[in-house]
């Protein structure tokens, strides 16, 4: 059976992934989405964040001719650390705990009315710039379209 979400946002999920971070992780970030994401990397990163993108998906069996499928729909949510101190580490040790706390908060957990938990899955490696530091937790989850 669908998910009577999908009729009105294919990409609901981001927004609820940006709630859930902010519930869980409090005043620790700035959330964003996608948007946020590529200002952020273009300019100046002012504050740690996490930045909520959708990576795709994997379609799976259909039926109904067509009409209903299965698939998985992948999404990162990228930590971006300011590099306070300009110096190599820095960025990593600010990342560790944050993203150990990101995973906690995803990883295992059901949105209300999905059925189906968050898994973690292969993703992309961090990139690093001079004043900040990038790192991408990718999540991957079943869904009834």
């Amino acid at each position: 059976m669908a998910l009577p979400a999908f009729a009105t946002d294919y990409l609901f999920l981001g927004t609820v992934l940006q709630a859930r971070i902010r519930a869980q992780l409090g005043e620790d970030l700035v959330v964003g989405g996608a948007d946020e994401l590529s200002q952020a990397v273009q300019g100046n990163l002012v504050r740690t964040g996490a930045f909520v993108v959708w990576n795709g998906e994997r379609v799976g069996d259909s039926g109904r001719g067509g009409a209903s499928t299965m698939l998985q729909q992948r999404w990162l949510v990228v930590l971006g650390v300011k590099n306070a101190r300009q110096q190599a580490g820095a960025r990593n040790e600010a990342a560790g705990p944050l993203m150990a706390r990101l995973h906690q908060a995803i990883a295992g957990w059901t949105p209300e009315g999905v059925g189906r938990p968050f898994q973690r899955v292969t993703g992309p490696a961090p990139t690093y710039a001079p004043g900040a530091g990038w790192f991408p937790l990718t999540f991957s989850i079943s869904l009834s379209l």
